[in-house]
C-alpha cells in the first residue's frame, strides 16, 4: 500500500493524515533493486515497536496499527499485527520473502 493511500484512510477514519506517523513507519523502505520491498517493516511495523512510541489508545497509536494491518492486508492477503520485529520477520519468511536483518 503506498504512502498516500496510507494518509488517505487515516484522514478519512481520523480526521487527520498523521502523516509523520506514516513516514516514522516506512522512513526505512528503500527502494533498490537489491533488497526486499519489505525489509523496512521490520524496524516499526508490529506492536512493541508501535508501544514505544505512541500512547497506547491515541489517534496516532491507533493509525499506526491500522497501517502495518493495512499492508498485510494489501501485500499478503491476510491480517497480521505483529508483535515484534522477530514475529515480522517469521511471518514473511513464511511468505517466502527474504529477510535481510
Amino acid at each position: 500500500m503506498n504512502f498516500d493511500a496510507h494518509c488517505e484512510i487515516t484522514r478519512k477514519i481520523f480526521g487527520s493524515d498523521f502523516f509523520s506517523v506514516h513516514r516514522w513507519l516506512d522512513g526505512e523502505f528503500d527502494q533498490s533493486p537489491d533488497d526486499s520491498p519489505f525489509n523496512h517493516w521490520l524496524p516499526h511495523h508490529h506492536l512493541e515497536a508501535i508501544r514505544d512510541r505512541f500512547t497506547s489508545g491515541s489517534d496516532e497509536f491507533r493509525s499506526a496499527c491500522l497501517h502495518v494491518v493495512c499492508d498485510w492486508i494489501w501485500h499478503c492477503d491476510e491480517w497480521h499485527l505483529p508483535e515484534n520485529r522477530e514475529e515480522v520477520a517469521s511471518l514473511l519468511r513464511d511468505y517466502g520473502v527474504r529477510v535481510v536483518e
